[in-house]
C-alpha cells in the first residue's frame, strides 16, 4: 500500500489578501483558481501546494503523508506570518482525506465477487472496475488486474485497516494462472 495524496485543511482565522500572492515566488493568484476566491502558496520545500482562501481556510494537498500535509500548513503559516499577510496562530489541521494505492499482485474475478458479496458494485459500462463501500469508511475501486484505490480514509491506520480487510475479502476471488504459478 502507497499513500497518494493527503488532503489537509485548517483555519487561520483571519482575513488573507491572496491577490496578493503573486508579488511572491511562493505564491500564486489568478480567477482560474477557485474563481480567484483562494491563492496558493508553494516553494520548493513543499511536496504539494496549500490552497489559502481569503477566509483564512487553508486546505494542503499533494502530500504522500499526514504528517507532511500538516507541515505544509504549518509552513504556509509561517511564509504568510513572515511576509506580513498574517499574525501566526496555534492551528488545529484536519485530515479530510487519504488516497492510498495497493497491487494485489493477483487478477480478480471481478463478477463472481460481485455476485456475493454486499456493498460491492459492478457496472462494467460505467466503470472499468468495482466499488467497495468498507465498514471502515473508505471508499474502495478494485480492478480486475488486481490493483486498488483507497479514498476517504480520515487516517493512515484506516488505509490499513481498510488494505486488511479488502485482502480477507477478495482472497477467495483471486484468479491464479497455472502457467506462471501466480
Amino acid at each position: 500500500m502507497k499513500i497518494r495524496n493527503v488532503v489537509t485543511t485548517a483555519n487561520l482565522r483571519q482575513y488573507v489578501d491572496a491577490t496578493k500572492f503573486s508579488r511572491h515566488t511562493w505564491g500564486r493568484y489568478g480567477i482560474e483558481y477557485y474563481g480567484g476566491r483562494c491563492g496558493y502558496v508553494k516553494d520548493k520545500t513543499m511536496q504539494g501546494r496549500v490552497a489559502v482562501f481569503f477566509s483564512g481556510k487553508m486546505i494542503s494537498t499533494g502530500a504522500n503523508s499526514i504528517r507532511v500535509s500538516i507541515d505544509q500548513l504549518e509552513h504556509t503559516m509561517e511564509i504568510l506570518a513572515i511576509e506580513k499577510f498574517i499574525e501566526r496562530i496555534r492551528l488545529q489541521p484536519k485530515v479530510q482525506n487519504v488516497v492510498a494505492t495497493a497491487d494485489l499482485k493477483s487478477k480478480i474475478d471481478l463478477n463472481r465477487a460481485a455476485s456475493i458479496l454486499t456493498k460491492f458494485s459492478l457496472e462494467p459500462e460505467q466503470f472499468a472496475g468495482a466499488i467497495y463501500r468498507s465498514p471502515q469508511g473508505p471508499t474502495c475501486l478494485i480492478f480486475a488486474s488486481g490493483k486498488i484505490v483507497i479514498a476517504g480514509a480520515r487516517s493512515e491506520r484506516q488505509v490499513i485497516d481498510t488494505e486488511i480487510s479488502l485482502l480477507k475479502l477478495l482472497n477467495r476471488f483471486f484468479i491464479y494462472d497455472n502457467t506462471t504459478g501466480n
